[in-house]
């Protein structure tokens, strides 16, 4: 559960997250009406005794006080970050992945016009200060942010970056941007791929420019392609998933999901889509359910961007 506290995403200067017990949470149950997506509704299935000692201690407002200390400040943003874990209108997953690093996946709730870093688990729950939606965005796109250099976008087939990554790919897992003969004939039969198919699957990806034929039988990714898997091969990925909650708190994955590709800072952001968004891309007949948009952000229109995927008003 220490996640949250490891999270770039909010100041822990201006307030720590908290941990309760679920026999905290239990007390404030009647008042905070939890629906059945809030995170709360999983911990109160845990049996335990209602109790205020540590809402009192903490400073958290709650209708039955005991003898501790009074309301505070501080409390009552605690009190804000429960309600919005009461009624989640959606939930974010942020997700990080580095090589040689464990992943890491953060759950944030959205709702009441704030957003909250939560975690429960069966010592309880653990939370995270509110933060406005445009504090939240605005965290987002610093984290996120893209590389400086600029690569015009490019829209992948899933069975293109596979084809791409098994062919310019080193035995250490790095991209290279050139491959001999050789080498992609090797890398061919380790898939299987005979060699009648070989020399087709080269030619189509030359066709579309994705590759460009070298002297002695070599291949090399354009400048385009390059510049896209090469980051993908780092092995560094951030990822944002959203889940919508309606009023009785049914829950829908959005079709749209985003990736940021590459070591901080050096970041491209890359955007899954399907579904009537696919249409947009391909037509009312796309070879594959799903496409990959590849494309370089400065700040202002991640910023934007994150705010229409998130469905959250321009600041």
């Amino acid at each position: 559960m220490d996640e949250i506290s490891k999270s770039r995403l909010f100041d822990p200067t201006t307030l720590p997250p908290i941990r309760l017990s679920p026999a905290a949470v239990h007390h404030l149950a009647a008042e905070l009406k939890p629906s059945k997506a809030s995170p709360l509704t999983a911990l109160l299935q845990l049996q335990a005794e209602p109790s205020p000692a540590e809402l009192d201690e903490l400073g958290i407002p709650h209708a039955k006080r005991g003898g501790g200390a009074s309301p505070s400040a501080k409390g009552k943003a605690y009190r804000q970050a429960l309600e919005t874990l009461a009624a989640p209108e959606q939930t974010v997953f942020l997700s990080e992945i580095a090589a040689g690093t464990p992943p890491m996946t953060l759950k944030l709730v959205m709702g009441l016009e704030r957003v909250v870093l939560a975690d429960v688990d069966t010592a309880g729950l653990q939370l995270s200060p509110p933060m406005s939606y445009p504090e939240f965005v605005k965290s987002l796109a610093r984290h996120f942010e893209n590389t400086l250099m600029f690569a015009e976008q490019r829209a992948f087939w899933p069975s293109q970056l596979r084809v791409l990554t098994g062919l310019f790919s080193a035995d250490s897992g790095a991209v290279e941007p050139e491959a001999t003969g050789a080498a992609l004939k090797a890398r061919f039969e380790k898939v299987g791929i005979p060699a009648a198919e070989q020399k087709q699957i080269l030619d189509e990806l030359v066709a579309s420019k994705t590759v460009v034929a070298k002297p002695g039988g070599a291949y090399a990714m354009s400048d385009n392609t390059a510049f896209w898997l090469t980051r993908m091969g780092t092995g560094q990925i951030g990822e944002l998933l959203c889940v919508l909650h309606d009023e009785q708190g049914s829950s829908t994955p959005s079709t749209t999901q985003l990736r940021f590709v590459g070591p901080p800072k050096d970041r491209v952001t890359m955007v899954t889509v399907s579904g009537e968004e696919l249409k947009g891309l391909a037509g009312d007949a796309p070879p594959e359910p799903a496409g990959v948009v590849c494309q370089v952000m400065d700040r202002p229109t991640l910023t934007g961007f994150l705010e229409a995927f998130l469905g959250v008003a321009p600041a």
